[in-house]
């Protein structure tokens, strides 16, 4: 991560047209933030940098000359030292604290600025719990994608990463609209940290913390989106779809995994963003499909494989239906175990496990998502049930007798 940034500072620097001239002096007044926002922070910064360097060589100046013009001469004796001078000191008191005014109504605008959204924004709600976050986008969906991050894994790891990669969630945002965020924990208390916003608000269980953004577009120079086949996804004028990634990290200790609990905001173009979210939104979607949107979007995916690898938590290959050991003796995981589960997990604990699964809401899974979370683990367990199923065909009524 910090080689990526590193590579991105220095590329920037050395391969403008006029490199270090044309970029360097943003070291001194200016910023590289990503937004409104971040430009202020980094504008209020630099303010504050360059009034304590002023003030530092100001004083350093004058405790020279003191030094120099007052030392201590041979032969001289050392004058009286004054026990105070009131005009100096209102002085040196009242004029700094003109200064410690305009940072504290800067600040105070800046940080502000970052909680009044535009009446116009784009709702949605922020979740955080151990060790994930989850975006609900304003018609209920939530993104179902992730990507690998971790030792050896492809550019964020694709589809195939090492053992240490981890599924990091992907939440795409519409470029140049305002976009207001409702936060909230499920468990403790986190932090939501994007430091290309240059913002960072704790994030509680049991209330609200709000900040919006607006985030800028990709430009001709940005990544571009690929299919599954490595194939860039064009949009219907004919133009490749391109994105612009900033890492969202917790900078509150929350537990074992705090340091992996990452996510990205994906900011892509206004129409690519309604589509995605158009795809994910669960109407007209059986139940199998509705479950394993829930299973990628809630975090699930994080801790439970699909494949009966042994992850953080029991894998839900072959789960359903068989028999499991807790610590309240042997369980059959059916609908009402489950169900316990989600809403209640530390009612029972699977013997060799952390209590680490979160509590999970009936506004989170709802009972139509929760049908759908049974349906597709009963499609990936050799234990669960048969289902019946209608016949292909329909059965014929009945003739009528003619009269």
């Amino acid at each position: 991560m910090l080689k990526t940034l590193t590579n991105s500072w220095t590329t920037t620097l050395a391969e403008s047209p006029q490199g270090l001239w044309a970029n360097g002096w943003r070291w001194f007044f200016q910023n590289f933030g990503v937004n409104e926002n971040a430009k202020l922070t980094d504008k209020l910064f630099m303010e504050i940098f360059w009034i304590g360097v002023g003030w530092f060589i100001f004083l350093m100046a004058i405790m020279v000359y003191c030094v120099v013009k007052y030392r201590r001469r041979p032969g001289v004796p050392a004058p009286y030292s004054p026990s105070h001078n009131t005009p100096l000191e209102l002085i040196w008191t009242i004029i700094p604290c003109f200064f410690l005014f305009y940072i504290f109504l800067e600040g105070f605008h800046v940080y502000i600025d970052k909680l009044v959204a535009p009446g116009d924004a784009l709702q949605m709600t922020l979740t955080a719990k151990k060790w994930d976050w989850t975006v609900t986008y304003p018609n209920g969906a939530s993104s179902p994608e992730r990507t690998l991050i971790g030792p050896d894994s492809t550019q964020f790891g694709g589809e195939n990463g090492s053992p240490g990669a981890r599924p990091v969630p992907i939440f795409y945002m519409p470029a140049d609209v305002p976009v207001h965020l409702n936060m909230i924990s499920q468990d403790v208390m986190h932090s939501f940290w994007v430091p290309d916003f240059r913002v960072k608000f704790d994030v509680f269980p049991n209330r609200y913390t709000t900040y919006w953004f607006q985030a800028k577009g990709p430009d001709a120079e940005s990544n571009t989106l690929r299919d599954s086949t490595g194939n860039d996804i064009v949009t219907a004028q004919g133009e490749k779809v391109r994105y612009v990634d900033h890492f969202i990290f917790c900078a509150e200790y929350c537990g074992d995994q705090h340091s992996e609990m990452l996510g990205i905001i994906r900011v892509v173009p206004m129409a690519y963003y309604l589509a995605k979210v158009e795809e994910w939104n669960i109407e007209g979607k059986t139940p199998e499909e509705i479950g394993k949107l829930v299973y990628q979007s809630q975090g699930c995916s994080a801790c439970h494989t699909l494949d009966g690898s042994k992850g953080a938590a029991p894998t839900w290959k072959d789960l359903y239906g068989s028999q499991q050991p807790t610590n309240q003796g042997s369980v059959l995981a059916d609908d009402n175990y489950i169900r316990e589960s989600i809403y209640t997990p530390q009612a029972k604990i699977v013997d060799g496990y952390p209590s680490n699964m979160p509590i999970y809401t009936t506004a989170q899974i709802d009972e139509r998502r929760l049908q759908g979370l049974f349906a597709f683990m009963r499609s990936i367990s050799k234990h669960a049930p048969a289902q019946a199923t209608p016949d292909a065909t329909k059965s014929e009524a009945p003739a009528t007798e003619k009269k």
